[in-house]
C-alpha cells in the first residue's frame, strides 16, 4: 500500500502542478488552487477521497488530476485493472460521488 500511496502522490503532484492562471471550465487546478480549495472546505483532501472510495473501484489507481468540470471540482482518477485495461473515473471532490467517464483499451 505504501508503494501505491507514493505513486498516487507523485501522480497527483505531476497532474495538478501548474500556473496560477484563472480557471476555465474543464481545466485542471494547480497545486496552490487545490490547497486553497481544501483549506476553504470546498473539497476533501485526496487521501480522504481515496479512503472513501477504495472499495468501490474495480482497479488500481495510477494517476490523479484535480479539475474544474462545469463549475464542479472533481478528482479524475485513471486506473488499470488486473487485465491491463485502463479506466477513468470522475469523483466529486466535495462528496466523493463516483461517475464513470469511460474506458480506454
Amino acid at each position: 500500500m505504501t508503494q501505491v500511496y507514493r505513486l498516487l502522490v507523485a501522480a497527483m503532484v505531476a497532474g495538478i502542478c501548474g500556473g496560477a492562471e484563472p480557471l476555465r471550465a474543464d481545466e485542471r487546478l494547480g497545486h496552490d488552487e487545490a490547497r486553497i480549495a481544501v483549506q476553504n472546505g470546498e473539497i476533501r483532501p485526496l487521501g480522504e477521497i481515496l479512503a472513501a472510495i477504495r472499495e468501490r473501484l474495480p482497479s488500481e489507481v495510477v494517476a490523479v488530476e484535480l479539475k474544474r468540470d462545469h463549475g464542479r471540482l472533481i478528482y479524475e482518477l485513471k486506473t488499470v485493472d488486473a487485465a491491463g485495461r485502463r479506466h477513468e473515473f470522475h469523483v466529486d471532490a466535495a462528496s466523493a460521488t463516483i461517475s464513470t467517464n469511460g474506458e480506454d483499451d
